[in-house]
């Protein structure tokens, strides 16, 4: 699981180099990888302003250019097609770092000096999901507002620095595949405050009904479809998503598809739920059933590849077809196109036995399927699909429409465990007293509650007193 540190910071203050952090979350059992200090690898590379293209003497395909770079004007020969005096560009100059390992230094080009360098996307390690204006082939062309900030640092400019941290998230701990698990993390080993700045989704009261815009849900088979939740947008407005998402889906190895895609991508790592975005007019009938696949029944996914099922998949499906594996990945049949008004959000939470097994029987593991494997929560499912419509609201993806469809046939069981502090201080060899492991527990959102321990919604790894040492003894060096 990728992590950014920016996005983690939305949960708890973080006042350490993220090397240090790095190292305190692998002391608490957040073991890390990798870490990726994105931008780093960018130096002298500012924001110019190309003032003058004249044809190079003794090359057709050359011209020479005077480049303002804040402090100086520079010459620089290039031999790219789409500049043109007055552009605003990101110059290379002499001495810069680029990625990959490339050095840039002031030689000549067909006999005339070049002092530097105008960069495409590609060589600032950019691609065109970040800035789909873009051209791959020619030289990046900035915003003209930034010609104010002729000479400054293009990192700085384009908000290109970013610390990545890679974990490795064990089988039992599906809450931490997601930044606010790893926030949560991060703030008990930091030993600060943690943040939620999810606490009005938390408190959201959203009316159940049976009908929203035409749409009904079933589920036959409560046994693999623990919970299942719809809501529905209309009057979508399908487009690109904000910089700002783009930004945070990349660094945590997503690529932006479109709005509405990404929003249910964005939600996933943001909380831990996977979700399904639908086109209702797809939906035949306007009725989703949620059941055991036909032995031999067929479906194509969004990859374009055929699977076949049997009975013992579970998929999403309409009153003619299948429009999705449960837990896997959607159908071509539904997906959301350039047209699409009306979408339907699904959060669910499915067997995770069940979704392991068919993610193999259809050679398919996805971002999806290995969350649910590990067995999510259900009370998080409703956290999820509130966030989705809240985010189309906040980047104006379209119109949410009042009320919920909330079919949830298997509850989610609360977990208790009597609080045996001798049998923990026997486990870890310690001499802690009842209030000191209080003290940590209360911090992991563990409640005491007299002689036992209620582990939270988004701890169903927590079964036996030998978990509870565990915890403690994670988090006792802080």
């Amino acid at each position: 699981m990728k992590a950014s540190v920016e996005w983690l910071k939305d949960y708890c203050d973080i006042d350490v180099d993220v090397t240090t952090l790095g190292n305190i979350l692998t002391m608490t059992g957040s073991k890390v990888e990798t870490i990726d200090k994105i931008g780093n690898d960018i130096k002298n590379v500012v924001v110019g302003k190309i003032l003058e293209i004249k044809k190079h003497p003794d090359a057709d395909k050359l011209v020479v250019t005077k480049v303002d770079v804040g402090n100086e004007t520079i010459q620089i020969v290039t031999g790219a097609k789409n500049v043109k005096e007055g552009d605003i560009v990101p110059v290379a100059k002499d001495g810069a770092d680029l990625p990959n390992g490339v050095k840039i230094k002031t030689g000549k080009l067909r006999g005339i000096d070049s002092c530097g360098m105008m960069c495409s996307i590609g060589e600032l390690n950019l691609t065109l999901d970040d800035y789909p204006n873009q051209i791959e082939d020619g030289i990046m062309i900035l915003d003209k507002s930034l010609e104010k900030d002729l000479g400054k640092d293009i990192v700085e400019v384009l908000d290109l620095k970013e610390d990545i941290i890679d974990f490795e998230i064990t089988s039992n701990r599906p809450d931490c595949l997601s930044i606010e698990g790893l926030g949560r993390e991060t703030a008990v080993s930091l030993n600060k405050p943690f943040k939620n700045p999810r606490k009005n989704i938390d408190e959201l009261k959203v009316e159940n009904k049976k009908n929203i815009e035409g749409l009904t849900v079933d589920i036959t088979a409560p046994d693999l479809c623990y919970r299942y939740i719809a809501r529905v947008v209309k009057n979508v407005k399908i487009g690109p998503s904000p910089k700002w998402m783009v930004k945070r889906l990349k660094a945590c190895g997503v690529r932006s598809i479109n709005n509405i895609v990404d929003i249910t991508n964005y939600v996933m790592l943001e909380l831990g739920q996977p979700m399904h975005a639908f086109d209702i007019n797809s939906i035949e009938g306007k009725h989703i059933t949620v059941r055991r696949a036909k032995n031999g029944e067929k479906i194509t996914t969004l990859d374009e590849q055929e699977r076949l099922l049997n009975e013992n998949n579970l998929v999403i499906a309409d009153e003619k077809k299948a429009v999705a594996i449960a837990g896997v990945m959607g159908g071509l049949n539904s997906e959301i196109e350039e047209n699409t008004k009306t979408v339907v959000f699904e959060s669910a939470v499915f067997n995770g036995g069940s979704v392991r097994k068919t993610a193999k029987s259809v050679g398919l593991r996805t971002e999806a399927s290995s969350r649910f494997e590990k067995g999510l929560s259900s009370e998080n499912a409703l956290r999820a699909v509130n966030r989705a419509v809240e985010l189309v609201e906040l980047i104006g993806a379209g119109e949410v429409v009042d009320g919920k469809i909330d079919v949830y046939p298997t509850k989610q069981k609360i977990n208790k465990i009597k609080f045996d502090v001798e049998k923990i201080n026997n486990l870890l060899g310690t001499n802690l007293s009842k209030q000191e492991m209080t003290d940590i527990l209360e911090k992991l959102d563990i409640k005491v509650d007299a002689d036992f321990l209620i582990n939270p919604y988004f701890r169903m790894d927590l079964e036996f007193v030998a978990d509870i040492a565990e915890e403690v003894r994670s988090f006792l060096w802080i």
